[in-house]
């Protein structure tokens, strides 16, 4: 590289000075436009410059030299061709100067933007030439443009003297073309703006096919493109546009395959989509999901699946979850668990996947769970997988993990299929998409008692990272590896740390040192809403901090609560105004933007709301925070969302009902232990919470998770730490 930034140095010394007008035969050139000629060699200039400071070109150097000592002679060529042309005006002058410093300037942006490749330099000069010239002529530029790339072209196209050529719309469509060649995701946003493509109508047929629901997005919009959807003569397109017509077309539009290819009518769906007081309409959104996966399984996938699930997600919530969490206080099971009453064991299968979020322990272990297996009538568990060819079953397993009923789960079939069912499910996690499965199974060991299971899984993992480590697989090595050790760190009698392991904190403490800021302060901030309930737990919150240890001072918006004696601790709460007009969000706001403003870092976060209102909270929750306490029903699902925001944090959820009086008295513990300058211990501190708890209350606090035991979270930070260095330190 000094090589080549020496040879650099002396062209752009000597062979890379614009020339002077008399070397170029032009005639004397007016200062107005002498400026647009300079602008064009700065222009020049810097994208070399830049190029070459980043230091990526191999190219031999005298290569490099030859190569744009021909692309400024061309340039000063096309300079020297707008001064001399015969028939220009001035203005046509003007134009032709800005156009060439108007397509430098653009490659230069995209280069910086890195939207465009400095080897698509030559390329892009060459095709300015041809297309100026065919312009200059009067004839189409069409033969220029499909020599090009994408990237090249849009410079072009863009260009507002080229504009005038009598093939730029020719030209625009062909550059669309390629884009949705290139990426066919593309093709309807693309037509959105572009509509009267001459390519429209295959381009809309091909998205048809790719993605049915996004065309039905675009078809229901009455706009131009909306339209030309609906004109199209394609079946596929055809059923899609008229399904947008229809009252219940989002409803109806799950069955497009089976529509499609003639195994149902819209008139045999659409009776059950307006009153669906029988079950059948999710008794066929069912069938249908596990007809489609045994499509899946042959390698065949069928239209809409991912619309399809997300339609028995919401009627599985809608229409009988929120009923039976509704009725978590109702001691009659019979009256609790009507609504599911006349579900069958794989409808019932599907309700507990698919609310997973919303699920209450109740729910899945006094009615779901059993009914389940009341209605198999005896049969093997795992014959309900395979009647649902197995869909989501490593969800399943972890929510049986979950609720404890895991071992009855495998008790139910023979030992051998039991083992190799675990097995199976700890195994080719590298070969998944995303995370979530390696998530389940790390959450699912630590809900384990059964010293066989764990046994089983212990020994694929350490398997599989064997296998994987030196492989290439970095994904997957880190995926075995990280499991590997957290199952071990659960082995007391292998005495090994997280800490060491994987450079994570102890999962079972909380260091004072870790939550204090250069000061030795420790910031906590707690998310109040002004719903149902919300004022009165602001109030139950400072007449517990009413007392010698601490000082409340009341601002407009927030109030701030310190502590007076040991660790300076304060905790700001915005007040909860009515949620009317978004009131409360607004004191939110008022004091998210006064803590920015003073520097002041929240290490701990707190979310007093309901679970509707959780999306908000974890949408305004800083990076600094080091500890979450989710304090609302079913907070244990949102894991992943809360670590999306606080990669770092520690957190503390219920996977039931949270409840105003717990939540407060983990802060009241919390809070005082801090302040008395100790570290928190997890195991120690739930103890404690146990002995002050009887009853509702206690059986309600066993279903809040410390952080020691959310081993999926563990894993989602233990994961992103090693992707950045790599499972043996090094970085990917």
């Amino acid at each position: 590289m000094k090589l080549i930034g020496w040879f650099l140095s002396l062209y752009f010394l000597i062979g890379c000075l614009p020339l002077s007008a008399q070397e170029l035969g032009m005639p004397p050139i007016p200062p107005m436009r002498m400026l647009y000629h300079d602008q064009i060699n700065a222009s020049y200039e810097t994208i070399l410059r830049e190029h070459f400071k980043s230091g990526k070109s191999a190219e031999d150097s005298a290569t490099i030299i030859k190569r744009e000592g021909l692309i400024r002679k061309k340039i000063d060529g096309f300079r020297a061709a707008i001064e001399l042309d015969s028939s220009f005006s001035d203005n046509d002058r003007y134009k032709w100067l800005r156009s060439l410093r108007e397509l430098l300037d653009g490659f230069k942006d995209l280069l910086a933007a890195k939207k465009i490749q400095f080897a698509q330099w030559p390329q892009l000069i060459d095709g300015y030439g041809a297309a100026m010239k065919a312009t200059w002529t009067g004839q189409s530029y069409m033969p220029v443009f499909e020599t090009l790339a994408p990237e090249t072209a849009w410079l072009l196209l863009q260009n507002k003297a080229l504009q005038t050529n009598s093939a730029h719309e020719e030209a625009a469509d062909w550059l669309l073309l390629q884009q949705a060649n290139r990426d066919p995701s593309t093709i309807l946003p693309l037509l959105s703006k572009q509509p009267r493509c001459r390519y429209a109508d295959s381009l809309i047929i091909r998205a048809a096919f790719l993605d049915q629901e996004k065309l039905y997005t675009y078809a229901a919009v009455p706009n131009a493109l909306g339209k030309k959807i609906h004109q199209s003569t394609h079946p596929l397109v055809k059923l899609i546009a008229y399904l947008t017509k229809l009252p219940t077309g989002r409803m109806i539009f799950p069955f497009i395959d089976e529509i499609y290819h003639g195994r149902l009518t819209i008139d045999s769906i659409a009776p059950f989509t307006r009153e669906d007081t029988t079950g059948t309409y999710f008794n066929m959104l069912v069938q249908t999901r596990i007809a489609y996966m045994k499509r899946l399984h042959r390698g065949d996938t069928a239209m809409a699946m991912d619309a399809l699930y997300k339609r028995i997600r919401q009627k599985a919530v809608e229409d009988y979850l929120n009923e039976i969490n509704g009725l978590h206080e109702e001691a009659n099971p019979l009256k609790r668990f009507n609504k599911i009453s006349r579900l069958s064991p794989e409808e019932l299968y599907y309700v507990a996947i698919t609310g997973e979020e919303e699920m209450y322990t109740s729910s899945f272990v006094a009615g779901i769970y059993p009914r389940m297996f009341q209605l198999w009538k005896g049969k093997s568990s795992d014959s309900l997988l395979a009647r649902v060819q197995y869909d989501q079953y490593r969800r399943f397993i972890r929510l049986c993990a979950s609720y404890n009923t895991l071992d009855d789960w495998l008790s139910r079939m023979d030992t051998a299929t039991a083992r190799k069912m675990v097995l199976d499910f700890t195994d080719g996690l590298e070969r998944t998409a995303g995370l979530a499965e390696a998530v389940d199974v790390a959450t699912t060991y630590s809900s384990i008692y059964n010293e066989g299971i764990r046994k089983w899984m212990l020994t694929k993992v350490d398997e599989r990272a064997q296998q994987l480590k030196g492989t290439g697989d970095n994904r997957g090595a880190a995926i075995y590896s990280i499991l590997q050790k957290i199952f071990y760190s659960m082995d007391t009698s292998r005495r090994t740390s997280l800490l060491d392991t994987l450079g994570l904190q102890p999962a079972d403490r909380l260091l004072l040192s870790s939550l204090q800021d250069t000061s030795g302060r420790i910031i906590v901030q707690q998310f109040f809403y002004g719903d149902k309930g919300g004022p009165e737990i602001y109030q139950t919150f400072l007449r517990r901090f009413t007392n010698p240890n601490w000082k409340i001072q009341k601002k407009p918006y927030w109030t701030e609560v310190s502590s007076v004696k040991g660790v300076p601790v304060t905790i700001y709460s915005n007040l909860p105004l009515d949620e009317v007009g978004d009131n409360d969000e607004h004191a939110q706001d008022s004091l998210i933007t006064y803590l920015l403003s003073k520097k002041i870092e929240p290490v701990m976060s707190i979310h007093r709301g309901h679970s509707y209102s959780l999306p908000s909270t974890i949408e305004k929750l800083p990076y600094s925070s080091r500890l979450v306490l989710v304090g609302s029903c079913g907070g244990y699902q949102r894991l992943h969302d809360v670590l999306e925001t606080c990669p770092e944090a520690a957190i503390i959820s219920s996977k039931q009902v949270g409840t105003g009086q717990i939540n407060q008295q983990l802060i009241d513990v919390i809070c005082e232990q801090l302040r008395q300058g100790k570290d928190i211990y997890w195991p120690a501190l739930w103890k404690k919470m146990e002995a002050g708890l009887a009853g509702k209350s206690l059986e309600t606090f066993r279903d809040y998770v410390p952080p020691y035991q959310n081993l999926g979270a563990l894993f989602i930070q233990a994961y992103r730490t090693m992707m950045d260095k790599g499972p043996s330190g090094r970085s990917f």
